[in-house]
């Protein structure tokens, strides 16, 4: 896995070298007794930048060995390939497939699950999850809030997406199909104030979109 500093799209960076350059460029106007004063501000302000990461994945690595390892705000590429993993986003983070890449749940309950605020998962082909016994097994299965699930394909799986307990996401422009067993693409579950917007939804066993308990 590579990771590169401050090199990704969707995230912006701070480069600490351009606090040093506003320090020297105040230099000449700056007495010797304030040199030492200033060197000593411009190093506090360095060590207090946050820098977001980028982490690649390549084929035959591990995503969630690069969700374990990355830091809030950090944004994980996922290269083209088949990843056969349960992931558990479980940070902040934001998840982006390069060339639709599948994550295979190869049976498992559940594919992705999206158990931290503030995540993002991007581009990816999910699929192949199933019951094992579990009420809420599925492709994505969003337990938090404030996350964005943009653009995916998700099939065979026991629930397509599913938003439980969880407000203030945003599912967008996804294709869901071919959801067997319990059969529902979309399944909103005692959740509030989540937008489902341009998705593809057709061929689920039972329904397309549900909604249960308290959900809107």
């Amino acid at each position: 896995m590579a990771r590169i500093a401050a090199g990704c799209s969707l995230i912006s960076c701070h480069h600490p070298g351009r606090s040093a350059e506003k320090v020297r460029d105040l230099s000449p106007f700056a007495s010797k007794a304030m040199l030492p004063i200033l060197s000593i501000i411009a190093l506090l302000l360095i060590s207090h930048i946050p820098c977001c990461q980028c982490a690649v994945v390549h084929q035959g690595e591990s995503i969630q060995a690069a969700i374990d390892a990355a830091h809030p705000g950090d944004l994980i590429e996922v290269e083209d390939g088949t990843y056969q993993e349960s992931l558990d986003i479980n940070k902040p983070v934001a998840l982006r497939g390069l060339g639709y890449p599948v994550i295979d749940a190869n049976g498992n309950c559940t594919a992705v699950i999206l158990s931290a605020n503030g995540t993002s998962i991007e581009g990816f082909i999910i699929a192949n999850s199933s019951i094992k016994g579990a009420n809420h097994c599925g492709g994505i299965i969003v337990a938090s809030s404030g996350n964005k699930v943009l653009a995916n394909r998700v099939f065979n799986n026991t629930y397509g997406i599913c938003i439980k307990g969880s407000s203030n996401n945003k599912v967008e422009k996804n294709t869901v199909n071919g959801s067997i067993a319990l059969g529902i693409g979309i399944l909103l579950e005692d959740c509030r104030y989540n937008l489902i917007e341009d998705n593809i939804v057709s061929h689920n066993m039972l329904n397309g979109i549900a909604l249960e308990e308290e959900a809107d």
